[in-house]
C-alpha cells in the first residue's frame, strides 16, 4: 500500500509552473482550478480524496522519475 504524503503534494505542487499544472491535470483527470486550488492550501489537499491525492501523487512521482 502507498503511502500519500501531503506535505509533499503540496510543496512539489507548489513548483510546478502553470504549464506543468495543466499537463498535471491532463494526466489525472483532475481539473486546472482544483489543482490550483490544492497548491494554494494544504488545508483544500487535506480535503481532497484518498484516490485524487494519489492519482496526484503517482503522475508528479511519473514526471520526476521520466525527467
Amino acid at each position: 500500500m502507498e503511502t500519500i504524503r501531503l506535505s509533499e503534494i503540496h510543496t512539489r505542487l507548489s513548483e510546478l509552473s502553470g504549464e506543468q499544472i495543466l499537463e498535471l491535470a491532463r494526466r489525472t483527470g483532475i481539473g486546472r482550478s482544483t489543482l490550483y486550488q490544492y497548491r494554494a492550501s494544504p488545508e483544500a489537499l487535506k480535503r481532497a480524496r484518498g484516490s485524487t491525492l494519489l492519482a496526484i501523487q503517482r503522475a508528479l512521482d511519473e514526471v520526476r522519475d521520466a525527467a
